[in-house]
């Protein structure tokens, strides 16, 4: 959507907020002129568009979607713009819990290392303390 379709469109859209969607005469030809403009944008388009309203534009914006376009448009452009905030949050979301649990990986697989060295330690101290063990079990008593 080029800058002067977008520009219209938030004419057409102030339009409608004053005066309401549904009535007769040159409103009818906005109401075209808005669907044209949907209409002809791609869903890139439609959702670079949705970033650049505020708050209350994009409310007005959705109302007048829904007011001037059939259901199946009017879905496609929810989709482009609400439905690709809320993916963009749920893959922040996401993406933070995954890091969450790489770190936390991380941190066991630490921890796993330490407890196998110390484990491999023991045997070996243990095996050592056996081996001395035999070793004076295996000695002549002598008697003084």
């Amino acid at each position: 959507m080029i800058d002067t379709k977008f520009d219209r469109m938030l004419e057409i859209m102030a339009h409608f907020k004053l005066n309401g969607i549904r009535q007769q005469g040159k409103n009818l030809e906005l109401v075209i002129e808005f669907q044209d403009i949907i209409g002809r944008s791609t869903n890139d388009q439609i959702a670079l568009a949705w970033t650049k309203l505020d708050p209350s534009q994009r409310n007005i914006f959705l109302w007048s979607v829904s007011c001037c376009l059939g259901q199946e448009i009017t879905v496609m452009v929810v989709e482009a713009t609400l439905g690709r905030d809320y993916k963009r949050k749920l893959r922040k979301e996401l993406e933070g819990e995954y890091d969450q649990l790489a770190q936390k990986e991380m941190e066991i697989n630490t921890r796993l290392n330490e407890v196998s060295k110390r484990e491999k330690e023991l045997r070996a101290t243990v095996e050592a303390h056996t081996r001395i063990y035999n070793i004076l079990n295996e000695l002549p008593i002598i008697k003084g």
